[in-house]
Parts: C-alpha cells; sequence; structure tokens
C-alpha cells in the first residue's frame, strides 16, 4: 500500500476469482445502481488490506459501510466537476470541514483506469483544504490562500491509473473527478462510502 498526497494506491488486492460474478453482472452496466445486496461486492469492499486503508484514513473509531454503488463511464461521457463524497457532498456548498476524517471512499476498479477512458483524478492534499470545490473561483481562492506546504493549485491534477486487482481509498474530502471515456469499451468501477459510525 502506498500513500501520496491523501490517497491511497493498494496493489493486488483481488484475484481473478473475487471478480468472477462481478464480470458476469450485466447490472454493472447501471451507472449508480446500488450493489449493497450483493454478498460479492460487499466482500470485496470488507477485505481487510481496504478495511486496513479506511481505519488508516479515518483514525480512531468504529466505521460502517454506508453505500456500495456501480460507476460506469460509457464512450463520450463528459468528465463532471470536481466533487467531495459522503458525508461532506450534503453540506452547504460554502461549509468548510473539520479535520477529523469523517468518510473514506474506496474505488475498486472493474475494468483497468486508464487516461484515455475516463479514469478517475484527484487534486493532491486537498482534502486540506477542508472546503468544498464549488467553482472554479473558490478553486483559486482556496489555493491562493492555502498554506505553501499544502502545494495545491488545480493544474496539479493527478490521474489515478490502475489496473483490474487493485483499490483506491482516500478520505472523502479529497476534490476528485473523473476524464472522458474516449475509447469503445465501459469504464466500470465499485464505488464504497465508508462513515464514521
Amino acid at each position: 500500500m502506498s500513500k501520496f498526497e491523501g490517497v491511497y494506491v493498494l496493489k493486488n488486492v483481488f484475484s481473478a476469482l473475487d471478480y468472477e460474478s462481478a464480470l458476469a453482472d450485466e447490472d454493472l452496466l447501471i451507472d449508480g445502481k446500488c450493489v449493497l445486496e450483493n454478498l460479492d461486492y460487499v466482500a470485496m469492499a470488507n477485505n481487510k488490506r481496504v478495511l486496513n486503508a479506511v481505519q488508516s484514513l479515518m483514525g480512531d473509531g468504529k466505521f460502517v459501510l454506508r453505500n456500495l454503488a456501480v460507476e460506469t463511464c460509457l464512450k463520450g461521457v463528459d468528465k463532471r466537476g470536481w466533487v467531495v463524497g459522503p458525508p461532506y457532498d450534503n453540506k452547504p456548498k460554502t461549509a468548510t470541514y473539520d479535520a477529523q476524517v469523517n468518510g473514506v471512499r474506496v474505488i475498486i476498479p472493474i475494468d483497468n483506469f486508464t487516461v484515455p477512458n475516463g479514469c478517475s483524478m484527484f487534486v493532491p492534499n486537498s482534502h486540506l483544504a477542508r472546503a468544498y470545490p464549488t467553482n472554479e473561483r473558490l478553486l483559486l481562492q482556496v489555493f491562493s490562500e492555502a498554506d505553501d506546504e499544502l502545494k495545491l493549485h488545480p493544474c496539479k491534477k493527478r490521474w489515478l491509473e490502475c489496473n483490474l486487482g487493485d483499490a483506491i481509498a482516500f478520505p472523502s474530502t479529497v476534490w476528485h473527478s473523473r476524464g472522458v471515456n474516449t475509447t469503445d469499451e465501459p469504464r466500470r468501477a465499485l464505488v464504497a462510502d465508508f462513515q464514521r459510525a
């Protein structure tokens, strides 16, 4: 497990056997579909290495899996703006957040994540700004007011390229987005949201 700029990248977490039912499931083409009832998917989200990363990011205290959904990015789908994840996404856009991490998002690729297929991206150390990225003006304001050590800048986005079998974990306050899928194949993932109990 390696951590860089607020994000954990876990390599070779899952085997081909773990994906056997996932790759055969037509429901994985339905973007946003909740799959909490699928025990195979829940078992993947509750993988020991995944839970260790969540605990490391969350710190002391208990946490629970609040949501597990499919993310499907089809050809030509535009990138969305910068977002934060639960529980912060339901707060007023002008809110600032406590330093304590109350939510962690885990992305489990079902297909390889590449720049051409619109893989996830994030702004390095953006979780340290503790603010919602509502628009470009706010982004620039936060970046200009941020401590130099944070090294925040919207042009410093990082692509999260990874392979089938890997997982990505980050505090929900990390500003993240996705690119445009320019390939003929969908890019699919399971997205697990853990929150403090």
